[in-house]
């Protein structure tokens, strides 16, 4: 009854339309909305934010109801810009965790929680994913098509696997998963038994939900490891220097491309003679040397097409699964919501990324004398690299890192030059307590949750600032 309305309704009204899009399990439901919620204070009256594309199928259509019915109250509001993002009031918020708690002790009073065993899944589900890499889904999917079904034991194992049924190409990844589900009790095999395994339950659906994390991805969505909207690290930065520079925009798109967020994917096609092959191509197409060199390849080629060092290819191709990117990318966004000139060059840098992981996909000609996966190989490094161009923008020495300490300078130019007032010397302070911070991330374990943290108290600094127009004098 606190929400702002036209439309006078009672509060056993407004509790009965948000109880029914709770139906039929109601503490459930209102734990999955409350999880799918992000603190966010940018828009007045609001103080959390949902992004559909985070959920999965099956969480999104709950999450959908107790935003239909939040909207219709006046408690929920839509993005103009991203239609899968809504904002929403503190009302609907306190009435969800109130709902869900008095559920919960009607109804659950004889529920306890097995915090060792959850910790327990999380990890396998961690160990596996990683097991899976690069490609996960597809990974997913070869151990998966070689399990049996088997009558479901007292403790829970419910499946088989011959690897003596084991194609040799897929020997490594089956046996993966394996080691990994054995090292959280998920996997064993009988005395005697040297081929056959029995496979527990907790292993199959993690093997399912990651697939289907994974086909979500694919359709735009986002897939995090460990569950719903909790951060797993993506350890340490590659060690080598990276090439400073602002991604800048480029002239021309070529039309192939299409619009920006739907790269064409690279489809196989026969392999072309040597003798007619562009002259432009600057690399011998792999012939021999295996999986391996065929994506050694594939990393040097889109290193040199995005003007990056293969080292960093590398690591964002080996961490894609392990950086929460859309994370980064909402902490990004809150920055440069609070400074036009900022979010003016980071945009340009942003469809630069973009545009270079698109062109590096197309212009690829090697790929015939690859293995029989590689367009596989190809589409699914130029996919992670374009959902990971927050944290390529956040990398030391590229464009974010430029501004800042462009920003820094400038700022303290003019004040050295008695040039700044109160607000934009708090700001000046704001961002070298900013810049140390993102210096001193590269050298922790957590360092895309340290920049991230520090983006949000970065961005929630400026918004408190005093002023209408609290820009640097120049950023030009």
């Amino acid at each position: 009854s606190d929400v702002p309305t036209n439309k006078a309704r009672s509060a056993e009204q407004l509790e009965g339309i948000i109880d029914n899009a709770l139906l039929p399990h109601k503490f459930e439901n209102a734990r999955i909305t409350l999880e799918s919620m992000h603190a966010d204070t940018s828009r007045a009256g609001y103080t959390a934010v949902v992004e559909l594309r985070e959920l999965d199928p099956q969480s999104a259509t709950v999450v959908r109801k107790a935003l239909n019915a939040g909207a219709t109250i006046g408690a929920v509001h839509r993005d103009e810009v991203e239609p899968t993002k809504y904002y929403v009031r503190p009302e609907l918020y306190e009435y969800l965790a109130i709902a869900g708690a008095k559920a919960f002790e009607k109804h659950g009073k004889l529920v306890k929680e097995d915090i060792g065993e959850k910790v327990r899944l999380n990890e396998l589900e961690k160990m596996v994913a990683v097991s899976l890499m690069p490609d996960v889904r597809h990974g997913a999917e070869v151990v998966m098509s070689y399990t049996h079904p088997m009558n479901v034991t007292e403790d829970g194992y419910m499946s088989e696997i011959l690897m003596n049924e084991v194609e040799p190409q897929h020997v490594l990844i089956v046996r993966g998963v394996l080691n990994a589900g054995a090292a959280q009790g998920a996997v064993r095999r009988e005395k005697g038994e040297m081929l056959r395994y029995e496979m527990h339950a907790d292993l199959y659906k993690t093997l399912a939900r990651l697939r289907a994390r994974m086909m979500m991805t694919a359709a735009g969505g986002q897939f995090q490891i460990g569950g719903q909207g909790q951060s797993v690290q993506g350890g340490y930065l590659p060690s080598q220097p990276v090439q400073a520079r602002i991604a800048a925009q480029p002239e021309h798109r070529s039309q192939s491309h299409g619009e920006m967020g739907s790269s064409p994917r690279v489809e196989p096609k026969e392999a072309t003679p040597v003798s007619q092959r562009p002259k432009t191509v600057t690399h011998e197409p792999v012939t021999s040397g295996g999986e391996g060199s065929f994506e050694q390849e594939l990393a040097e080629h889109f290193a040199r097409e995005m003007n990056l060092q293969t080292s960093m290819v590398t690591y964002l191709r080996d961490q894609a699964q392990l950086i929460e990117a859309e994370g980064l990318r909402r902490a990004l966004d809150m920055v440069v919501k609070q400074d036009d000139e900022l979010r003016r060059i980071l945009k340009a840098a942003e469809k630069g990324v973009e545009m270079s992981v698109d062109d590096a996909r197309n212009s690829y000609a090697g790929l015939p004398h690859g293995p029989a996966d590689g367009h596989l190989a190809l589409n699914t490094l130029a996919d992670n690299l374009a959902r990971m161009t927050p944290v390529i923008l956040l990398m030391p020495g590229m464009a974010y890192d430029n501004v800042i300490n462009k920003m820094e300078a400038e700022m303290s130019e003019d004040q050295a030059s008695g040039r700044l007032d109160l607000a934009k010397s708090q700001k000046l302070r704001l961002v070298v307590e900013h810049r140390s911070e993102l210096a001193r991330a590269k050298y922790s374990e957590d360092h895309w949750s340290t920049v991230q943290r520090s983006l949000q108290r970065f961005a929630a600094g400026l918004a408190a600032l005093a002023g209408a127009d609290q820009r640097p004098a120049r950023l030009s």
